[in-house]
């Protein structure tokens, strides 16, 4: 497609729309986390597992997505999803920062990264300023 005008004049690029594969020939690997992590929930005996797995073509042959899973008490399960491998994961990223930073565990002090620290290393994005050390 090229540059297009938008209504205040200003130019941006529109990629070429291309057409979605409706199945894949090739079989695809199970299911196997990149990234794991455990987190102290205070005053209990319970640890908050979070694991993220790597990228996968979507079965409709459209864009990438990046599974991850929380588990209880936040129970999550869900994706980022993108045009390329490396959108969905930064959307998993995304989507891991807010559920944790948001969650009513974290607000209240009860989630940890460990005992002594409410450091949960991981990156909030920049929509949550202050509430994280590695803002993205």
């Amino acid at each position: 497609m090229g540059m297009v005008t938008v209504g205040s004049g200003a130019r941006r690029y529109v990629a070429p729309k291309v057409p979605c594969r409706t199945e894949s020939t090739r079989p695809l690997p199970p299911f196997r986390p990149i990234a794991e992590a455990q987190f102290d929930l205070r005053f209990s005996r319970r640890r908050v597992r979070l694991r993220i797995y790597a990228p996968r073509p979507r079965r409709d042959g459209c864009g990438w997505a990046c599974r991850y899973r929380i588990d209880y008490p936040i129970g999550l399960q869900s994706a980022g999803v993108g045009d390329t491998s490396m959108q969905a994961l930064f959307g998993a990223m995304r989507g891991v920062s807010r559920a944790l930073y948001g969650s009513t565990q974290f607000k209240s002090g009860r989630l940890a990264g460990d005992r002594e620290s409410r450091d949960l290393i991981v990156p909030a994005t920049a929509d949550l300023p202050g509430v994280a050390p590695f803002p993205f």
